[in-house]
């Protein structure tokens, strides 16, 4: 990087910023296991364990940055919201959104392998059943960072999150809120864009309100794939399992907004508006559980564009959280801010 001392007190804000998450939090159930089973076969889990998860993960993250980490969304009752109740209360995170006492929380099945692989099977539960409402009292401030997840465009509550963006975009019609440009936005808050693999199910009318109401996106390189070709960004290219620094380019024209796509171990490409695309590398180490390694690097980047980060630091320190979580079991293991300025600082390359 040909930098070494990158930390907060002299690179960045020392304010804390708050980190507002409009996604989803439901609990883990994670299961360590050889192999995932083939259909009809019957195997057991080397262990186990039952988390809060999916939002809380990157919330934990961005409290572990010393951001003032808040969930915006539907709490359950029962078993499973009473786990999740619990993690937030010894997170620290503050729950400002609704509660339904009618349904429980969701839960998902995390299986991970013995490459450190995860796979998913989850359910729905109260977190997607909010109404229109459900997000009207969220107010955010200049200095603050919304998180908006894909998920929540496949559940019911997506009606209060596309509310959510008419009421912020700068506009109080819908038809001129979606033909506003990125440049004439007077939205005061960053917004961050999770696109997370339900970029593939989200509707073409709603693809379109996102791409207008211009959020820094994030995905992996699968999810920038299909969201090349959902957006004819790379035309006729059949090589979209290698990305390049053209692609990223083209991507990010199409998008009209900040782009970063993390590629695991790799690292990430970064394209900010009006700059080239750049590829952050990675760290190098060994991986011992990925599961919320993805929620530890947007939660970091989400603090570190709060601390008024460049985009392209941020994601160093995204990177290096990422790296960090990995080596550690269970889904929230992001590591403490100075746990990540210290791996940076010995590990600039």
């Amino acid at each position: 990087m040909g930098e070494s001392n990158l930390n907060l007190s002299n690179k960045a804000s020392l304010i804390a910023p708050r980190v507002i998450s409009l996604g989803q939090i439901i609990v883990d159930l994670t299961m360590k296991v050889n192999s995932v089973p083939k259909p009809g076969e019957d195997i057991f889990a080397s262990s186990y364990s039952m988390r809060a998860g999916a939002s809380y993960n990157m919330l934990f993250a961005a409290s572990q940055m010393e951001a003032k980490a808040q969930w915006a969304g539907v709490l359950g009752e029962g078993y499973f919201a009473n786990i999740i109740s619990k993690a937030l209360n010894e997170a620290h995170i503050s729950h400002i959104g609704t509660k339904n006492s009618t349904l429980d929380s969701g839960f998902c099945i995390a299986l991970t392998d013995a490459s450190a692989e995860r796979t998913f099977i989850s359910t729905k539960g109260a977190e997607t059943n909010g109404d229109e409402h459900a997000f009207d009292f969220v107010n955010p401030n200049s200095q603050d960072v919304v998180y908006l997840s894909g998920y929540t465009f496949v559940s019911p509550i997506k009606r209060a999150l596309l509310r959510f963006m008419m009421r912020t975009s700068g506009s109080s019609g819908l038809g001129s809120a979606l033909e506003s440009s990125f440049y004439n936005r007077t939205r005061r808050f960053t917004s961050i864009f999770d696109a997370s693999p339900m970029i593939a199910n989200i509707l073409d009318e709603d693809l379109k309100a996102l791409i207008a109401y211009a959020p820094i996106w994030l995905c992996n390189a699968r999810e920038a794939g299909i969201l090349a070709r959902r957006l004819n960004a790379w035309g006729n290219d059949e090589t979209n399992n290698q990305l390049t620094k053209q692609k990223i380019e083209l991507l990010q024209r199409a998008l009209q907004a900040p782009l970063v796509v993390h590629t695991g171990s790799d690292g990430a490409w970064v394209c900010d508006l009006g700059k080239e695309a750049e590829h952050i590398k990675g760290f190098q180490v060994k991986a011992v559980d990925t599961n919320g390694a993805g929620d530890a690097h947007t939660g970091v980047l989400a603090a570190s564009i709060g601390y008024k980060m460049t985009l392209k630091q941020a994601v160093l320190y995204a990177n290096a959280a990422a790296a960090l979580a990995v080596t550690k079991y269970g889904p929230a293991t992001c590591p403490t801010k100075k746990e990540i300025e210290d791996f940076i600082k010995t590990n600039v390359y």
